[in-house]
């Protein structure tokens, strides 16, 4: 724009100045005159005036007919900026035609570096609160976050008070590990907002996406300048700036390969490493500090689930806790019920549990399948697509193939029990080497989703259900209720409780599981543990057990076969154990007419009824009844199995011993 005619005579008048000015200063340096200096100064002064209102442009106005309408305007100075309609002004901001915020947390060059506050004393939880500018954390504060405390002190033992070394001398690194729904990355996010700012920056990378990406995005919200154009040297700049200053939080989260972390950790020798990952075992020179999380207690079950649905408060405490139990205290299902029933307000939680029930299967309930929309870490809100995402990483391989099978067999053992490996090599198949068995167990370890504890697997209550969802087609049941009978049968008869012990719960977690399928092989599961509750004196849960035994047996081969015989006798002696010597004799008079039938009067199996009947006489006070029946069973067994077998010994004890009574009285 040209110059308006004054502003000519000003520029005039301001050359002038500046000639009077070197005038009077060379006069003054000839004649040494003091007052010159003064003349000289104000005409130096007045020539500079002048000089800036001459170049000052003028001022222009642009009055916009919408905010849409403004296009490709900007204006900056410092962190104040104008672009596309929007007014960027530090941290504050305006959902209207005009925008007032700093998304990327600029540096302004003139503002001195965000010093981290003082570090809180160790075991002292602090209140959350902002973020050191530039940081990037994706994801809001949970205002429901529940527990953990005793997680976040040890992280922040870990990564902010602890002087342990990683890769760097002044890096320090955790892992939170655990399988799907556990919490991690919700733990991240508690703990980035409760002590981020005792850190020079905290910057959240996904490491399950491209690394290298979310480093330069993180790099940009810095607001770092000269900002490169290329990805490389932008990843670049922003490890270099990681290098300055104190110490940064950098969180890896969800990371599925350890090679990244190894690839990455020495550029990071300043930075304050926290690691979540679903593999919880890393290797030991890596100086990892590793926090593997547990599910809650009841009691923050509990608390979580009043917090998401506050009616709750109003139920009984042992209804919620059945709730939480059911569930297995996982974290992410008991968010994802918490909410469910916020959302129904009418459901009872007794109503809830019923139709959990009634569903079969807890992971296909519509609670636990995309009810909710919502999630505060953006994860999926289906529980079982949470856990598909370790299954899918197995593949066609020998080892992926056998470590499917291990798991399917597995989803019917007991949950949070550990399974005998030997129970997974008989029921896996003898082709199996010891060797890929443990390739096989390490490979669902480190995808998170089993747990093993002295090298034996323990699932998870609903990682359970989900392998049986697995399991639908190509089932591995009867191979895994076969394999688990003999094994059973082989520690009942060693005689020793103890051996029977490890395998209780797995018994009775099978049987229910065959018994619903109605698979045959159910009866003899019950006949195994019910012969070892008999064992260690629990009577009445062996009676029902062993009823149940002769219900499937009926069923599947009729009143008068030698299994439901077996299972009569069983009974019988449970029944004489509690006492009911009448129902005892009844069934054990019937266990021998039905043996009768199928092998004649005079078989061994028939001398084991026969002998029972006596001890049921004896303690009804019908001696010379009993005796008679000690020595037929006597009779046969010498006949049949010799006379040094174990059993022909027990019968000739019970017989003579009934003898010296009879000789006392």
């Amino acid at each position: 724009m040209s110059q308006s005619p004054w502003r000519w005579a000003l520029l005039a008048v301001s050359a002038l100045a500046w000639m009077f000015a070197l005038y009077w200063a060379y006069n003054s340096w000839q004649t040494s005159q003091p007052y010159s200096n003064a003349i000289y100064a104000s005409l130096a002064g007045l020539a500079s005036l002048i000089s800036v209102i001459v170049s000052r442009p003028k001022d222009s106005v642009q009055t916009p007919v919408s905010s849409a309408s403004v296009h490709d305007v900007t204006q900056s100075s410092g962190n104040i900026s104008a672009a596309g309609g929007s007014i960027s002004v530090g941290n504050l901001s305006s959902n209207g035609n005009i925008e007032i915020k700093n998304i990327y947390g600029s540096k302004n060059p003139s503002s001195p570096p965000y010093q981290p506050h003082e570090a809180p004393k160790t075991g002292e939880l602090p209140e959350r609160a902002d973020l050191p500018p530039g940081s990037r954390v994706p994801f809001l504060p949970n205002a429901v976050f529940t527990g953990r405390e005793e997680d976040l002190l040890g992280l922040a033992e870990d990564l902010l008070h602890s002087r342990v070394q990683a890769v760097g001398l002044t890096q320090a690194a955790a892992v939170a590990t655990g399988h799907g729904g556990i919490g991690k990355t919700q733990l991240a996010v508690e703990f980035c907002y409760r002590y981020g700012r005792f850190f020079q920056g905290v910057h959240w990378i996904r490491a399950d996406q491209d690394i290298s990406a979310e480093i330069s995005g993180c790099g940009k919200l810095m607001g770092l300048s000269p900002w490169p154009k290329e990805q490389p040297e932008q990843v670049l700049a922003t490890l270099n700036t990681w290098r300055e200053g104190m110490p940064r939080l950098v969180v890896l989260d969800n990371v599925t390969d350890q090679a990244a972390v190894v690839e990455w950790m020495p550029q990071m020798p300043l930075c304050r490493l926290l690691i979540t990952s679903r593999q919880p075992a890393w290797p030991t020179d890596m100086g990892l500090k590793i926090r593997a999380l547990d599910v809650f207690e009841l009691d923050i079950s509990r608390e979580l689930l009043c917090k998401l649905a506050p009616r709750l408060k109003r139920d009984a405490q042992a209804d919620l806790d059945k709730i939480a139990d059911r569930l297995g205290n996982l974290p992410l299902a008991l968010d994802l019920a918490g909410r469910y029933l916020a959302d129904r307000a009418s459901l009872t939680p007794k109503e809830y549990l019923k139709a959990l029930e009634d569903e079969g299967n807890a992971l296909k309930h519509s609670s636990l399948k995309d009810w909710v929309k919502h999630n505060p870490n953006e994860h999926a809100t289906n529980l079982a697509a949470t856990f598909a995402l370790s299954w899918d990483r197995l593949g066609d391989d020998g080892v992926d193939d056998l470590a499917m099978r291990i798991f399917r067999l597995c989803g019917y053992c007991a949950p949070n029990t550990p399974v005998p490996v030997e129970l997974l090599e008989k029921a896996a198949g003898s082709g199996e080497s010891k060797e890929k068995m443990d390739r096989a167990l390490g490979r669902l370890s480190l995808l998170g989703m089993i747990l093993l504890i002295d090298g034996r697997p323990v699932l998870h209550p609903l990682l359970a259900e989900f392998a049986q969802m697995q399991d639908e087609t190509a089932s591995v049941l009867p191979e895994l209720a076969n394999a688990l009978i003999d094994i059973a049968y082989q520690a009942n008869e060693t005689g020793l409780p103890e051996n029977v012990k490890p395998l209780r719960e797995h018994m009775e977690a099978v049987a229910k599981a065959a018994d619903s399928r109605s698979l045959p092989s159910a009866s003899s599961l019950w006949g195994n543990l019910a012969f070892y509750l008999r064992n260690i004196a629990e009577y009445e849960s062996a009676k029902a057990h062993y009823e149940r035994a002769i219900e499937i047996d009926e069923k599947a081969y009729g009143p008068d076969h030698p299994s439901v015989a077996r299972d009569l006798n069983n009974l019988g002696r449970v029944l004489g154990d509690l006492g009911d010597l009448t129902k005892a004799k009844a069934h054990f008079e019937r266990a021998i007419e039905i043996d009768e039938k199928v092998y004649g009067p005079d078989h061994p199996s028939v001398a084991i009824r026969v002998n029972n009947l006596g001890g049921v006489l004896q303690d009804l006070g019908d001696l010379t009844k009993a005796k008679a029946h000690y020595e037929r069973a006597l009779k046969i067994i010498r006949a049949k199995l010799g006379e040094d077998h174990p059993s022909t010994k027990i019968v000739s004890n019970n017989l003579d011993f009934l003898t010296s009574l009879t000789k006392r009285k």
